[in-house]
């Protein structure tokens, strides 16, 4: 059985409608339609408050669904990377931040834009995510 067909008989069975879980998942109705007919799936933090509305263990969500597993590790490897390259940036600031190294005037401004390019990128893709 499918992720998607899994919540389904899960909300019929409890007695559940897709307006009721999306209000407590804080997300739109078509959100939870779209996890239902297996077009998009929902982060880890979501899939662990969906076990907890349908009273059933993240495992049983995930064992029948390969399609969700590998997303959710893509999603893994993807915070992996962005705090590896945090890390990365925040040494090469330390390395040339000093008052009279002429780089330091150049480097952090990048270093901010940067970051904030970053975070705008990953706030966009969470809306996409939740809004999928």
């Amino acid at each position: 059985m499918s992720f998607g067909e899994q919540i389904l008989s899960r909300c019929k069975e409890l007695g559940l409608t897709q307006q009721n879980v999306a209000d407590e998942l804080h997300i739109t109705r078509q959100t939870l339609s779209k996890w239902e007919n297996n077009k998009s799936y929902p982060d880890l933090k979501l899939l662990l408050a969906l076990s907890e509305i349908y009273h059933v263990s993240v495992d049983s969500l995930l064992r029948e669904n390969k399609d969700l597993t590998s997303f959710l590790n893509r999603d893994k490897a993807s915070q992996a990377f962005n705090i590896i390259r945090g890390l990365f940036w925040l040494l090469i600031g330390f390395y040339f931040w000093s008052p009279s190294n002429y780089w330091s005037n150049i480097l952090i401004p990048i270093l901010l834009v940067d970051y904030r390019m970053k975070l705008a990128t990953q706030l966009v893709v969470n809306k996409k995510r939740h809004s999928a």
